[in-house]
This record gives C-alpha cells, structure tokens and sequence, in this order.
C-alpha cells in the first residue's frame, strides 16, 4: 500500500525462513514491482477504473477509494495483516514518512531514470 502496488497477490511474494530458536520467522521477499507507484493519466484506464476495475485508480496524494485500492491484496491481507491494528499502522507509516524524506526519494528515482534510460537505449538503440 505505501508504494500504491496494486498487484499484490500470493504469488508476488517469496519467503525466507529463518529459525530463531523459538520458532520459524518468515521473511517476505516482493517481486515482480511492475505496479509499484502506478498512475495511468489515459482516458482508457481511467474509464476502466471508474466502470470496471477501481482498483487501476493509481498512486496519488489522495486515493478516491482506499477501499477499492487494495481490493487485490485482500486476500493476503487478511492472512498477514489480520493483528494490525490502527495505532500500529498509524505509527508505521509515521515513521516511514519521517525516514523516507524526499532528498531520498528523489536520489532513487534519478537512479531508476538513468538505468531505464540507458536500458532503453541499449534496447532500442537509441541516440
């Protein structure tokens, strides 16, 4: 939810297992983040969003409908989620706004433009 991926079904994660010598402590592992951040300005998925698929209504500031956001990670959310209560999760995404700060956020999203824009150079050949 904190990166507005969409696209967070079982299969989109893999786990570590590690023994703490209490028990199993499972690690998720994400994959494949093709949606992460995702925002569509089209008319055509905007249309879809509001008639058929609402959950397509993409990462913004304010989200339409939290609710329809994560209508895809239902499932695992209410398996891994299910003892989260509400001033657990407003203190998590406190302290990730607070240590996330936007000098951050902008030194990764350069580093992410270079590396696609050199790999769709080398793809496309481009000049």
């Amino acid at each position: 939810m904190m990166i507005g991926d969409w696209d967070r079904h079982f299969d989109q994660w893999r786990f570590i297992t590690t023994d703490t010598g209490v028990g199993k402590l499972y690690i998720p592992i994400p994959r494949d983040r093709d949606n992460a951040f995702f925002y569509s300005d089209g008319l055509f998925v905007k249309g879809l969003s509001v008639a058929a698929l609402p959950y397509l209504q993409g990462f913004r500031k304010h989200f339409p409908s939290i609710k329809w956001f994560n209508w895809e990670e239902r499932n695992f959310d209410r398996l891994f989620m299910n003892n989260l209560d509400g001033n657990t999760w407003k203190h998590i995404i406190t302290k990730l706004q607070a240590d996330e700060a936007d000098s951050v956020i902008d030194q990764a999203v350069a580093q992410l433009r270079r590396k696609y824009t050199g790999w769709m150079k080398r793809k496309w050949q481009l000049n």
